[in-house]
């Protein structure tokens, strides 16, 4: 049996490299739900195994520091996800991150494998190998992601992990696997490990994450720092700081040649490393705020936190309007890109003090003076990795590939501190373990069913719908609705995304062919409304539906748009977003004093972003009023000091013909042909401007310069000139 469970163990390996193409989301959800499978038959298979020869108590007393800081840490989430705002959302985790407290359990039961039937050391370095092996094809795969069929290639970069930065923080820790093994084996084969470090450091480089980067950097650097004032060796304290200064002094030509505009256009993704200005551009300012609102969650609820998973809550609360500044992209975050600010707002002060004991035990347990099981160098090596994870971590959030790598290594680390074997044998079979065996054996059963195939059949069903058209949506959207699992909600989501793009796109051929399926997904997201009521994105999706279907099959749908979306507004009363629904609701509905009321309120929260005034000028053209239309467009030119784009002057253009006011219609189409001198149509429209303002001088005068460009259309130039009377 103990050969299967390791074997088990070895497969575990190949998690990185599966691609579930029926699965939404299939670089890390579909591949989390099968390491998920794989751990519980496992446990199964140790739990039948040990019932005869484990003592639990003597199990138990066995147990490490760094073993019990993670069997607390799974009890504070655990705890504060019952506690919390969307228990769903916190143990089960979802497809677009695969991360609640039911995948952490895997995980520790991962751990806690690892460290039971990895003994010797020989079953790690099989085990730690196979992981090099797979971290190479992985980085291959990244170079050359045209390997993979059109189906599996990410547009975000990240090969076979899906996003760049998810692959990443995974080469962050491959990178220190492989160190550790070129250290460990002292023969021919070590340089094998070093080239496949090297190879997953470029691959770290050419994802751009600054981040991981700076992660690695740092964890180096401290790595280096301990050995020269920890070795008693003159030698190693050479050695040490000379990488030191060379490296800081590598830092500092780099730096100064990335300000360089030459060097910039040669090397642009070193350039992006270097330059601080990309520290403050939209991505470092959103951030930012992002960190600032995950504070907020935290004062808010500081000791048992929103419950795991839930900071999408917490952003909405909190929800800072300036935001909006960047792009509409930036309004919708689900972390906080700080995962210690993660972990403080989803579990508190308890979960954030609970993490960083796991972090100082295994440091603790790596440089304990009885630990001969690392040298001095291994021990460094993982130390630096443990410290790059952990700045890394300060930028980003834990995904399933990372956490993969990240069990492993503590696991290695704690492995040298468990009891021997030999103290856990126990013959006697008490009715007790009997009923326990069975209870687990159930509970193993039905999480396969309930909490791990049901899922999947959701996705599968879920990315059947999406992959298609209209029809392919409607016909699958009830049997994705209809499998109850702890991800339908979720599902329900995507479903409305799909539809709402369809009809942007003028893709619904016949509305009433998406009717029935559309009223089903609606009133879904309404019972999810209803139960989880913090949470902003059941009732906007659902206000989307409703808008859809009043405006393409009944007016008698206005009224439950508004009524959801107005309860979308109490849950964040200041997000621009829910403001702007409401109005274009309005607008639709012809109700168009409410719809300026609407976007009056989105200017009040943040009056210095443009988009809200561009709005506002809108909703005011539509109600007839174009002198305070031109004045919204007219602040966002001259106050805000925004440019317009092509469609937005030509709209302004609109308003001021509308107005009367020729002169500035000449004046905006005279920029027009500045921008673009060959288009012919500005000088027609220049003339036309001309005319209705009375400078007959200047209309002819166009349409001399027309007809010497065009001279086919002199007939149109005689009949314009002729009903405009300029001669």
């Amino acid at each position: 049996m103990n050969k299967f469970i390791k074997y088990g163990l070895y497969l575990s390996c190949l998690i990185p490299l599966l691609f579930t193409p029926f699965t939404y989301f299939p670089w890390h959800f579909g591949k989390t739900m099968i390491f998920q499978i794989l751990i519980e038959i496992l446990l199964v298979l140790t739990i039948s195994a040990s019932i005869r020869t484990v003592s639990l108590k003597n199990w138990f007393k066995s147990l490490n520091y760094l073993d019990w800081s993670i069997l607390v840490f799974l009890a504070v989430i655990i705890i504060t996800s019952l506690t919390g705002a969307n228990l769903s959302n916190s143990f089960w985790g979802n497809q677009s991150r695969a991360n609640g407290v039911f995948t952490w359990l895997h995980f520790s039961v991962f751990y806690f494998l690892l460290k039971t039937y990895f003994q010797e050391k020989k079953d790690w370095y099989i085990f730690l190998v196979l992981n090099i092996i797979v971290a190479f094809f992985v980085s291959l795969i990244s170079f050359f992601p045209q390997i993979l069929p059109t189906a599996w290639q990410s547009i975000s970069g990240g090969g076979i992990i899906g996003n760049r930065a998810f692959l990443a923080a995974y080469l962050v820790l491959a990178i220190g696997l492989a160190a550790y093994l070129f250290f460990v084996y002292q023969n021919k084969w070590r340089f094998l490990f070093l080239g496949t470090g090297l190879i997953n450091f470029v691959a770290l480089y050419l994802t751009g994450n600054r981040g991981s980067l700076v992660g690695l950097a740092v964890g180096v650097g401290a790595g280096l720092i301990v050995a020269l004032f920890t070795s008693s060796t003159k030698k190693i304290k050479i050695i040490s700081g000379s990488i030191l200064v060379g490296l800081g002094v590598l830092f500092l030509v780099l730096f100064f040649l990335s300000q360089n505009v030459s060097f910039q256009n040669k090397m642009p993704r070193l350039t992006h490393l270097f330059n601080l200005t990309n520290y403050t551009s939209a991505t470092g300012e959103t951030r930012l705020m992002a960190w600032q609102i995950a504070w907020e969650g935290i004062k808010m609820h500081p000791v048992l936190g929103w419950g795991w998973g839930n900071y999408n809550i917490v952003f909405d609360k909190y929800y800072n309007p300036q935001i909006l500044k960047y792009s509409f992209s930036e309004t919708v975050w689900d972390k906080p890109h700080n995962w210690l600010l993660e972990v403080g707002n989803g579990a508190g002060v308890m979960g954030m003090v609970s993490y960083l004991a796991i972090l100082f035990f295994a440091f603790y347990y790596l440089f304990k003076k009885t630990n001969k099981s690392f040298s001095k160098i291994e021990k460094l090596i993982f130390f630096s990795i443990l410290v790059a994870y952990l700045v890394q971590d300060l930028f980003l959030f834990e995904t399933s590939n990372g956490l993969f790598l990240w069990f492993i290594f503590l696991a290695l680390i704690s492995t040298n501190w468990r009891i021997s074997s030999n103290q856990f044998f126990n013959t006697v079979i008490s009715p007790i373990k009997k009923i326990i065996f069975c209870l687990l054996l159930l509970t193993v059963c039905l999480s396969l069913y309930y909490f791990n195939f049901l899922p999947l059949k959701t996705s599968y069903y879920l990315q059947k719908a999406t992959s298609g058209d209209v029809v392919s949506w409607s016909q699958n959207v009830s049997k994705a609705l209809q499998v109850k699992s702890a991800v339908t909600n979720e599902s329900a989501i995507f479903l409305a995304e799909y539809l709402v793009n369809l009809d942007k796109a003028g893709a619904i051929g016949n509305y009433r062919t998406v009717t029935e399926p559309a009223l089903e997904l609606a009133d879904f997201l309404e019972q999810a409304t209803q139960k989880y009521p913090g949470s902003l994105k059941y009732p906007t999706w659902a206000g989307q539906i409703y808008m859809i279907l009043g405006d393409k099959v009944a007016e008698k749908y206005y009224t439950d748009a508004e009524k959801i979306i107005l309860q979308a507004k109490d849950v964040s009363p200041q997000k621009q977003e829910t403001l702007f629904l409401l109005a274009r609701l309005y607008l639709l509905e012809k109700k168009f004093s409410q719809a300026i009321t609407a976007n009056l309120e989105a200017v009040k929260v943040a009056p210095n972003i443009a988009v809200s005034h561009w709005f506002l000028a809108l909703a005011y053209g539509a109600a007839g009023d174009v002198k305070n239309s031109i004045v919204q467009i007219e602040y966002i030119k001259d106050t805000l000091g925004e440019s317009l784009t092509k469609d937005q002057n030509l709209y302004l253009i609109d308003m001021y013909a509308a107005d009367k006011n020729f002169p500035k219609v000449i004046e905006a189409y005279q920029k027009l042909i500045v921008d673009e001198p060959s288009d012919l149509n500005w000088y027609i429209k220049l003339a036309s401007a001309y005319a209705s303002n009375g400078d007959k001088k200047k209309a002819l005068e166009t349409i001399d310069y027309i007809l010497v460009a065009e001279p086919s259309l002199k007939a149109e130039a005689e009949k314009f000139i002729k009903e405009n009377n300029l001669k």
